[in-house]
């Protein structure tokens, strides 16, 4: 979420409340990050999407393997 954040000025699930919030979280699939800055590198999205996948088994395993991937 940070990484999304900090590449597209925006929040990957915005709401008004923290229910809200925590709802989308768990319910909706986060728009790619290029849809919200054209013209992003699309491995940044692939990268993006990876960390937030719902299921944690499609998750980067750890914080290492995330920094391996960003790099």
């Amino acid at each position: 979420v940070i990484l999304y954040r900090l590449t597209t000025g925006v929040l990957p699930f915005p709401g008004e409340t923290s229910w809200e919030v925590m709802a989308k979280v768990f319910e909706a699939v986060p728009r790619p990050p290029s849809a919200a800055r054209p013209g992003l590198d699309r491995r940044i999205d692939a990268l993006c999407l990876t960390a937030m996948e719902k299921s944690a088994a499609d998750r980067y395993p750890s914080a290492a393997a995330f920094a391996a991937a960003l790099a």
